[in-house]
């Protein structure tokens, strides 16, 4: 079914979410890194936004709401306290994006609606990108060949809105389900997904 492609050229790199990082060897130099993760977070934000025009120009305001949620959630003034107080603890820029993301996430795994489960993956997506922004990486693109499946653990909505749909038979994934974003974003843009 589709094309199949070599698993070494499709295992993405460690989860930079959730690979440990090493504990600093000496005090961190709070100012600075609370300066380069508030870069990285209007870094973000203007990504997001830019994301959020593209995919409401394509897909329309509803979809586009989900990167606009991101947004709000970088811009909250809690998470960023949380995140201060966290480099002020001690931790690197990079360690307290970690740290705070993963218990957010956490958090909403454990909530008894699946509906608030499934936004732990938003969360994700948005500490991977403020990880990606801080180690100075650029936004990789997902190419694929024509009539390609799509099968992975899990696919962030920032993902799956960056796949070229005119090359991209289905989608299927082990985590997720109807009403998360990536299962919304494939049917938006008319491709099978199975999830779940």
């Amino acid at each position: 079914i589709g094309n199949s492609m070599p698993a070494t050229d499709s295992i993405p790199p460690a989860d930079p979410l959730r690979n440990p990082l090493p504990l600093p060897t000496r005090p961190v130099d709070v100012l600075s890194e609370w300066r380069r993760l508030e870069t990285a977070l209007a870094a973000a934000g203007r990504e997001l936004a830019g994301l959020a025009d593209q995919v409401q120009a394509g897909l329309g305001r509803q979809q586009a709401d989900i990167f606009r949620a991101h947004e709000a959630l970088l811009a909250d003034g809690d998470l960023r306290l949380d995140l201060r107080r966290q480099i002020e603890e001690g931790l690197s820029a990079d360690a307290a994006v970690q740290h705070t993301f993963l218990l957010a996430a956490r958090r909403y795994r454990q909530q008894a609606s699946p509906l608030f489960q499934q936004r732990a993956a938003d969360v994700e997506d948005a500490g991977r990108r403020l990880l990606r922004l801080l180690a100075g990486e650029q936004e990789g693109a997902i190419e694929l060949p024509a009539g390609s499946i799509v099968v992975a653990e899990e696919l962030s909505p920032s993902q799956t809105a960056a796949l070229d749909r005119s090359r991209l038979a289905g989608i299927c994934t082990v985590g997720g389900g109807p009403q998360a974003h990536t299962a919304i974003l494939a049917r938006s843009m008319g491709i099978p997904a199975v999830v779940g």
